[in-house]
Parts: structure tokens; C-alpha cells; sequence
């Protein structure tokens, strides 16, 4: 499998995820022009959920959201803020999620962390 593959593979396991938890799956690999892309728009309870899918074959790197820098981070919001003006919906409070899988010889362990940017 070569890294496209993987990640496509770690997306599939956080949709499911996510779904199993309670929410609904509105985009997946949104791309806001040159400022970056989304992995995953979900909602829950009337909520609207920016999910960044970080996943990793082992902890030798450290944890997978450990991988995500200050400037990703910033290009998450960016990226959000142009996903509610593409959509035409009122810009309010953004939520942002980090799906972290770990595999772990025949499974994955799975970890929901919330962020605020």
C-alpha cells in the first residue's frame, strides 16, 4: 500500500468511527483552494465538526496528533472558515477534532481528541 493508500484506509476507520459515536459523515477530503483540505465535516447534536484523521503504524515518532504543527492547526481553521463561506452557512463557533489511529498488529486503537484553534 503505498501512503495515499494508507491514509484513504485511516478515513475509512475514522468514518466509521465517527458514525458508531453519533455523528454524520456532510464531506470528506474538502479542499479549500490553496489553503489546504479537510479531512472530514461531520455533525452531532446540531454541531459542525472539523476532523483532521492522523494515524500511524507505531508510537516510535510519537502519538499521531503529536504530528500535527502550530501551522496545520492554522491551516485547519483557514481551511474551515472557507468550507461555512463555500457552503453558504453563518460563520459561529468551529469545532475541531483529531481522529488519532494507532495500529496495533490486527487492530486499531482509536482516539477522539478535541481541539480549539
Amino acid at each position: 500500500m503505498n501512503t495515499r493508500e494508507v491514509g484513504k484506509a485511516f478515513e475509512e476507520i475514522a468514518c466509521e468511527y465517527l458514525i458508531e459515536n453519533g455523528y454524520s459523515i456532510q464531506d470528506r477530503n474538502f479542499h479549500a483552494g490553496r489553503i489546504g483540505e479537510i479531512d472530514i465535516v461531520a455533525t452531532k447534536n446540531g454541531e459542525l465538526y472539523f476532523v483532521e484523521v492522523k494515524g500511524r503504524n507505531s508510537l516510535n515518532y510519537g502519538s499521531p496528533a503529536e504530528s500535527i504543527s502550530p501551522q496545520k492547526k492554522h491551516k485547519m481553521r483557514l481551511s474551515a472558515q472557507y468550507y461555512i463561506k463555500a457552503k453558504r452557512m453563518k460563520e459561529g463557533f468551529m469545532n475541531f477534532v483529531i481522529v488519532e489511529i494507532l495500529r496495533e498488529k490486527t487492530s486499531y486503537k482509536i482516539n477522539l481528541i478535541q481541539e480549539v484553534y
